[in-house]
């Protein structure tokens, strides 16, 4: 019998915590009212109910009395909502959402459609009937399990152009800034360009420089029809993805399922572009037609950013951060010197490495902040920041303990939205 070497070496095995995961940016919060939650029924046996002899004969049907009424006969009253106002409610694809939200209901719908267009789950807000959508969202954010990237609301919550004590702005501008002060994407639908909605909402929002926020343009959406579409791009967007190999993707030409393409007139396609609205429609070529892909993914952000750009900025920034606190997390002792300077930009690095691998960053020119001059980077992004500059650091940075700033630029790879093309043709 040979001897095992574990009796010679013996190794013992503990799993230790060296950090964090990354956030998730694709967890979608829906906003709901009260008035749309199913209320629990429930019977009350009327034999049940203490009869007297007073009884006024007056409160039962024709041809009936208090002694003559059928005693089995239930009485069906309401109670409470299945889900209680003030909290949160967390449905996966399978769930039976019908039981909460009739169909009729713009919850029911929009959560048809987020999962028409997307697998993961959607946490559902109800928001008290006393109360507002803009009124819940940091109160229901900090609540546990109520962190969320993503959010849209009903339409009866986003339309009120009623002032409230935010600026005076009206309910639907608060909400694309209060999702722009708080790292979230705010979604919701502008309807047809000329109806009293529609210019309620650009009158509030087309001078003010927003980033995280996206309007979706329905060119037949009337007061109370199809307002949830805006979700269908959400769920595009909770979907996309940053780690792996050339997965990322952008939403430009992207199709949807549950929501119709619009075939829009010249007069609403001008309206759309010119105040920065997201639109669903048909493409078409002579007979050939394309129908449904979204255009024009743009913001209100001062140079009018993609989507796709605001959002990946938003990942990579908290990716960034994870990796730098999960090697200190790890090292715990991390060396104030130069060696550990080196080591946090080694892990900066890494992520960046993976992100360029994942299709998020490209290839191409960076213009050097020091000689001005461009270089181009191979992998989509340059640190200028070196281990000898710990040697460099303030005054400041001595007395907190900390590493000198890493400066870094990075590239991202965005999808080129239309082309124009040139021909001359020569006459042999």
């Amino acid at each position: 019998m040979t001897t095992q070497m574990s009796s010679i070496v013996n190794v013992n095995t503990v799993v230790q915590g060296v950090g964090t995961g990354f956030a998730s940016f694709g967890i979608m919060a829906l906003f709901a009212p009260e008035s749309e939650v199913s209320p629990v029924l429930t019977e009350v046996d009327a034999a049940s109910a203490e009869q007297t002899d007073d009884s006024d004969d007056s409160n039962y049907p024709d041809g009936q009395s208090a002694e003559t009424a059928d005693t089995d006969e239930a009485v069906t009253v309401e109670a409470t909502p299945k889900i209680p106002p003030s909290t949160w409610y967390t449905f996966a694809k399978g769930d039976d959402y019908s039981a909460c939200f009739a169909e009729a209901t713009q919850t029911h719908k929009a959560l048809k459609t987020w999962f028409a267009n997307c697998d993961l789950s959607i946490k559902v807000y109800i928001v008290p009937s006393d109360s507002t959508t803009y009124a819940e969202l940091s109160n229901s954010r900090a609540m546990a399990g109520g962190w969320f990237y993503h959010f849209a609301v009903t339409k009866t919550d986003q339309i009120n152009v009623t002032p409230i004590s935010v600026g005076g702005s009206p309910t639907t501008q608060a909400m694309r800034e209060w999702a722009d002060a708080n790292t979230a994407f705010f979604w919701h639908t502008v309807p047809t360009h000329g109806s009293a909605d529609a210019t309620a909402i650009i009158d509030a929002i087309k001078d003010k420089s927003v980033r995280r926020a996206c309007a979706l343009y329905r060119d037949d959406v009337a007061t109370d029809e199809r307002y949830y579409d805006c979700i269908a791009a959400a769920a595009n967007r909770a979907q996309a993805q940053y780690q792996g190999l050339m997965v990322a993707s952008n939403l430009v030409f992207k199709s949807a399922l549950s929501i119709h393409a619009d075939d829009l007139s010249t007069e609403a396609q001008k309206f759309a572009n010119d105040n920065k609205l997201l639109q669903y429609v048909v493409v078409e070529e002579a007979n050939v037609r394309d129908n449904g892909e979204f255009l024009n993914p743009r913001t209100y952000s001062g140079d009018s950013e993609s989507v796709d750009a605001v959002i990946a900025v938003d990942v990579i920034s908290s990716m960034l951060r994870v990796a730098a606190y999960t090697y200190l997390r790890r090292e715990q002792l991390a060396a104030l010197d130069r060696f550990g300077q080196a080591q946090i930009i080694g892990e900066i690095e890494a992520q960046l490495v993976s992100l360029f691998d994942a299709g998020v960053l490209a290839q191409g020119n960076i213009e050097n902040p020091l000689t001005r001059e461009d270089e181009f980077c191979q992998r989509g992004f340059k640190i200028y920041t070196v281990a000898e500059d710990f040697d460099k650091r303030d005054v400041d940075m001595v007395a907190n303990n900390q590493w000198h700033p890493i400066s870094l630029r990075y590239r991202l790879r965005l999808s080129g939205e239309s082309i124009v093309i040139n021909q001359t043709i020569v006459r042999g």
